[in-house]
């Protein structure tokens, strides 16, 4: 029995682990009433009272920002000025409707649309807004702004001390958390035994009891990379504010989650990868793999050191020491360590295509000591390449994976690096510290243009949340002013707690923030009247009833959040100046016209949110990286160069293809939002847009020079073995990129027009064999050993490589790429699938002119993510 009645509370408990909903409602209900006494005591001014009391209410209650002890506080300190010129503007705009209307749209439209350009902005968004509607919904003269600003920097001063007083510890940062267990996933999977891979050729055991040995390890290796990897996905998706900004930390740790991705099919473990690299090149695989693991661990104890304070000691007494882990400390993270590893991987693969003086046939194992070995002919006739081609695969995977960490590691420590001002402030700066000013603002005025322009667009769905929102508080003071009604801020403030991305949500709220009131009407009226004319009573139930309307909203019970909102309300109003019962009378008046416009802007503009633009999103965003990559690859010496592919032309389409992407990724952000169905396989969904983002991120990485050209590749002459290949590689190539980008541009199409996705091409490349019989056609003259060997071209001996000789390594490496974008084809129709809706089974909206309604409990707080779940039964069996 007694089990039973303890059965809620763990429940509760359960929905918030480490108490952090109830330290921050205890932390609201114990500074607000201190405050407000504060606020009595020195002025007794109603209005100063009440900018002292939503002022706290915005700091405490509406924003939860993230980040270090000096960066929350600079995030306070700096939404504590803002509040403070809107509130002088919105007293300003609060004597004339028709100037408290338009400053009212423009004001709500340029906070709302900002959060584009940082997390932090969209976080505070709603507080800086809550601060503009109180002061231009209270009609003042220019005598009261002092008061307003004292009663605003009275409660922003409390919540700031409370913040860094009253249970500072944070929670848990969940995104972070994933890229570290991410992290750590693909460091186990890329990890060789160290015995067994410095070990000779001849002295090791038969490929197929090693492969017998570890098969079960791979998988095991392999499904739990790709559980994390999911889990990231998902976590990253739901976060309600994308990690973004000026080119600051935050945008790095955007970055951070795209080079995690495009590292997986270069680092999930397959037994014909080791087996090639351990016969060909087993040292300088090794190295790379062992540099990689440490890099990666060493990122995931950077990216989230509370875990490695906590979890180090036994980290190390389970699996222990490494001593090619790179320290956490170590500002490098291991990156000296892998460009040596990529460097001696070239000069290995080399060294092994001169010794194959005669070619292998498809029948030998790939680099075998032991023809005779079960499975070789199989592993050697992969995709139909021969044993080189496998090896110069395999080393191409492996300088991919070095350089993928690297720029891993490079962007990790953008995104942990300490905060640092653009230059010093006081006195007389040298010219060196302006010119870097300079150049800084340059930078950031560039980057925060083109996120601008990007998302200025009816096609985004952050823009259309943000003119929805406009239209809504604009109207909301426009009634509320016409028809004068007492406390007309509840009007706005009504309009602004309900206002959702489409209308179906919008509806829904409104109908559950209407039930609240109702019941927070009905406990605080009968309060009012027990209490009678005494407030001792009053201010006695007023910090639990701020309690209990915060730890409800954030548990996500919106219903009773909002009751205890009116219920705290209605105290609040007798405490400052009695009204007694009839200010409940008052409140559900004003909410239900709040309420109202709410729904009908809802309705008015763009109802079925972010669903609408989802097709046409991810269809925009698979034609856009194709075109980047038809124009980036297709870049081949000695061929005459088509009309319209241009350098600049080049750079034009990228910035598009990136532009198309962030347009999908918002449309994916917003719609999970919107509480999409728990059928719903937001596992295929995040593969189709992870498809488009791997095809961006190629053309990319080839157009900025990953595998240049040499600049000094001499005309073709055909009487040579070399002149001989080349235009034949060069055709393989370009029919490889012209096939690819097909099929690419079908599987769009068919996004687009909710068609059945095509199926995945299983032809085998030309590209690749191409490429290695054209680096077989010329006698490799030196070997690289100088850092800028691999693209300085140089010919003299002992210098470096030939120009043919890097001209095949480029062309063979763009054949890699393609290849890598040919196979995952089967997982891009796997997705599509698995999103279709199938016939007489209701299971989404997404590719319908329909769907169900939201369902309650799925969607996260703003400032919170929902949790991952296992990964769709769908998408598996599409799969």
């Amino acid at each position: 029995m007694r089990r039973r009645q303890w059965r809620w509370l763990r429940r509760l408990g359960s929905r918030d682990p480490g108490h952090f909903c109830l330290t921050s409602a205890a932390r609201v209900a114990i500074v607000a009433p201190v405050v407000l006494v504060g606020a009595i005591g020195l002025v007794g001014n109603v209005r100063m009272c009440l900018f002292a009391w939503f002022g706290v209410i915005a700091l405490l209650e509406f924003v939860d920002f993230e980040g270090t002890g000096r960066e929350r506080l600079r995030a306070y300190l700096m939404l504590t000025a803002s509040g403070a010129l809107l509130i002088v503007l919105g007293t300003l705009c609060s004597q004339a409707l028709v100037l408290a209307a338009v400053a009212s749209a423009v004001v709500s439209f340029v906070v709302m649309f900002a959060g584009v350009l940082n997390p932090y902005v969209a976080v505070a968004g709603r507080s800086a807004l809550l601060a503009f509607v109180l002061s231009v919904m209270t009609p003042g003269p220019l005598t009261a702004i002092p008061e307003r600003l004292a009663g605003w920097g009275l409660g922003a001063a409390g919540s700031i001390v409370a913040v860094l007083v009253l249970w500072p510890r944070r929670p848990p940062d969940r995104l972070r958390a994933n890229i570290a267990a991410a992290s750590r996933a693909l460091a186990d999977g890329v990890t060789w035994p160290p015995a067994a891979s410095r070990e000779p050729a001849a002295s090791r055991e038969p490929a197929a009891s090693r492969e017998h040995a570890g098969a079960d390890t791979d998988a095991d290796e392999t499904a739990r990379v790709w559980t994390e990897l999911l889990r990231l996905r998902r976590e990253f998706a739901a976060t309600a504010h994308r990690p973004t900004g000026l080119g600051g930390r935050a945008a790095a740790l955007g970055y951070v989650f795209i080079d995690l991705n495009w590292l997986l099919p270069f680092a999930l473990p397959w037994p014909e990868r080791d087996r090639t690299a351990r016969t060909c090149f087993p040292a300088e695989a090794a190295e790379v793999h062992d540099a990689v693991a440490a890099t990666l661990r060493a990122v995931a104890t950077r990216i989230e050191p509370s875990r490695y304070h906590r979890h180090g000691l036994r980290h190390r007494s389970r699996d222990g020491p490494r001593p090619g882990d790179a320290r956490q400390t170590d500002d490098r993270l291991g990156m000296a360590r892998l460009e040596r590893s990529e460097r001696a991987m070239r000069v290995a693969l080399l060294r092994y295509l001169r010794s194959q003086d005669v070619p292998a046939s498809p029948a030998r194992a790939p680099c075998a000591d032991h023809p005779g070995e079960p499975g070789a002919s199989a592993a050697a006739g992969v995709r139909g390449h021969s044993p080189p081609a496998l090896a110069a695969a395999e080393a191409f995977r492996l300088r991919r994976l070095a350089r993928g960490t690297r720029d891993l590691a490079l962007n990790v420590l953008k995104a942990t690096a300490p905060s640092r001002r653009p230059g010093r402030v006081p006195g007389s700066l040298p010219a060196t510290e302006l010119a870097r000013l300079r150049s800084w603002a340059r930078e950031r005025g560039s980057v925060a243009t083109d996120l601008a322009v990007g998302y200025a667009s009816t096609r985004s769905v952050w823009f259309r949340n943000s003119v929805r929102k406009a239209l809504g508080i604009a109207l909301a003071v426009v009634i509320a002013q016409v028809i004068g009604v007492d406390h007309a801020f509840w009007v706005v403030l009504g309009t602004l707690s309900v206002l959702r991305t489409n209308a179906m949500a919008t509806t829904s709220a409104a109908l559950r923030a209407l039930a609240g009131t109702v019941i927070g009407i009905a406990a605080g009226g009968l309060v009012v009247i027990v209490a009678g004319d005494t407030t001792a009573g009053l201010w006695a139930l007023l910090p639990p009833a701020v309690f209990l309307g915060s730890y409800a909203r954030r548990l996500g019970a919106f219903a009773l959040g909002q009751a205890g909102f009116t219920v705290t309300v209605i105290l609040l109003f007798n405490i400052v100046e009695p009204e007694g019962w009839r200010i409940g009378i008052v409140r559900i008046e004003d909410v239900i016209i709040g309420f109202a416009v709410s729904v009908a802007a809802g309705a008015l503009l763009w109802p079925r949110g972010a669903v609408a633009v989802l097709r046409t999103r991810a269809q925009a965003a698979y034609l856009s990286a194709v075109h980047s990559l038809v124009l980036a690859a297709s870049n081949l010496p000695h061929e005459q160069r088509q009309p319209g592919r241009t350098p600049d032309e080049a750079a034009r389409v990228a910035r598009s293809a990136v532009r198309a992407g962030r347009l999908l990724d918002d449309a994916v952000r917003h719609f999970l939002v919107e509480d999409p169905p728990e059928r719903f396989d937001i596992d295929a969904l995040m593969m189709i847009v992870a498809g488009a983002q791997r095809i961006r991120r190629t053309a990319q990485l080839l157009r900025q020079g990953d595998v240049p050209w040499p600049a000094d590749l001499p005309e073709i002459d055909r009487s040579t073995a070399f002149g001989a290949a080349f235009p034949a590689a060069r055709a393989a190539l370009s029919q490889d990129i012209e096939g690819l980008c097909f099929w690419y541009r079908r599987f769009a199409d068919a996004l687009g027009t909710a068609g059945r996705p095509p199926a995945p091409d299983l032809t085998p490349g030309r590209g690749g064999p191409a490429g290695l019989a054209l680096l077989r056609s010329t006698d490799a003259g030196g070997t690289d050993t100088g850092p800028g060997a691999a693209r300085s071209g140089s010919t003299g001996p002992g210098t470096g490589p030939r120009p043919e000789t890097i001209a095949g390594i480029a062309l063979a490496a763009r054949a890699a790429y393609i290849d890598i974008l040919r196979g995952i084809e089967p997982m891009m129709t796997a997705a599509a699938l698995a999103l279709e809706r199938p016939a007489g089974d209701d299971v989404d909206g997404l590719w319908s002119s329909g769907g169900p309604g939201p369902t309650g409990g799925q969607a996260p707080d703003p400032q919170q993510s929902r949790p991952a779940p296992v990964r769709s039964s769908a998408f598996i069996r599409a799969s």
